[in-house]
C-alpha cells in the first residue's frame, strides 16, 4: 500500500514536472509601436486591429496615453494592422509577418481628414530588435527543405545563425562565440 502511494506521487510529480518544462514554448509574437498625427504629438486612446491574413482572427489593442500600443500572443502569421479614431483617415497596412517570440514595431503614423477616407500603408516591415541586444533568428522551411544537410542532422541548421559556434569535440552547436 505504502509503495502505491508512493509511486502514484512520483507519477504526479512526473506529469507536473513535465507539463511545467512543456509549457514556455512560445508559439507568439507581438505587434508594438507608437501612434503619432501629423505634427509628431502621440494620439492616445486609439483602437488598434490586427487581423491575421490567413485565419481571419481578430485581435484587438487600445494605444496608452503615451499613444503607445502592444498586441499581445498573436498566433504566428502575416497580418493586417488598422487604426482609426475621430478626426483622423483610417490607417491600414497588411503583410506583417510575425515570427516565432518576435515583437514586431509598426509605428502608426496618422493623417488629418474624415474616417471614411482610408491611408493604406504598403511596405516591408523591417523586425529590428532596438531593446535589446539579442540576435535571433528564424530558419524558416523553405530553407529548411532546400539547404543540403549532412545526414539531416537539424542541429546543423543553427549554424546558419550569427553567432554561434560548433564544439567539434561534441558535434554540438552553442550559441556563444
Amino acid at each position: 500500500m505504502k509503495r502505491t502511494l508512493i509511486r502514484s506521487a512520483a507519477a504526479i510529480a512526473l506529469l507536473c514536472l513535465g507539463s511545467s518544462l512543456a509549457f514556455p514554448q512560445n508559439v507568439t509574437g507581438s505587434i508594438t509601436g507608437v501612434v503619432r498625427d501629423p505634427s509628431g504629438s502621440v494620439v492616445p486612446s486609439i483602437n488598434v486591429v490586427a487581423i491575421n491574413e490567413g485565419t481571419g482572427a481578430r485581435f484587438e489593442g487600445m494605444a496608452d496615453t503615451d499613444g503607445q500600443y502592444t498586441l499581445r500572443a498573436l498566433p504566428i502569421g502575416v497580418y493586417s494592422l488598422t487604426a482609426e479614431t475621430q478626426g483622423f483617415k483610417r490607417f491600414e497596412t497588411r503583410g506583417i509577418r510575425l515570427q516565432v517570440n518576435e515583437f514586431a514595431r509598426v509605428d502608426i503614423n496618422l493623417a488629418i481628414g474624415a474616417t471614411t477616407e482610408t491611408v493604406t500603408v504598403s511596405s516591408q516591415v523591417v523586425t529590428v530588435d532596438t531593446t535589446t541586444a539579442v540576435l535571433k533568428s528564424v530558419v524558416d522551411q523553405k530553407r529548411i527543405e532546400d539547404l543540403p544537410l549532412n545526414g539531416r542532422n537539424p542541429t546543423q541548421l543553427m549554424r546558419l545563425i550569427v553567432g554561434t559556434a560548433t564544439d567539434w569535440r561534441a558535434d554540438t552547436t552553442s550559441g556563444t562565440t
